[in-house]
């Protein structure tokens, strides 16, 4: 943060005090719980659930899926 804001903390009257609030604005975007509160998430996936998460998303996926992949065969006259 000292980079980034060299002149602010170098022109404010109270350097710690400017430091202090700098860093309690930053704190307010840190949090994933606040983020995901701004941007309408349903849920947080903590990390060490992620894969059994996306294996089941993908099974359902999978079991939902009968339809055969590429293109659909049409059996009739050929023009």
């Amino acid at each position: 943060m000292s980079a980034g804001h060299r002149s602010a903390l170098e022109t404010a009257e109270d350097e710690s005090r400017k430091r202090a609030e700098l860093e309690n604005y930053y704190k307010q975007f840190g949090s994933s719980f606040s983020t995901a509160e701004t941007f309408n998430f349903d849920d947080l996936v903590d990390p060490r659930d992620t894969r059994p998460l996306i294996i089941r998303a993908l099974r359902t996926v999978r079991a939902g899926n009968t339809a055969p992949l590429g293109p659909k065969v049409r059996h009739g006259i050929m023009p």
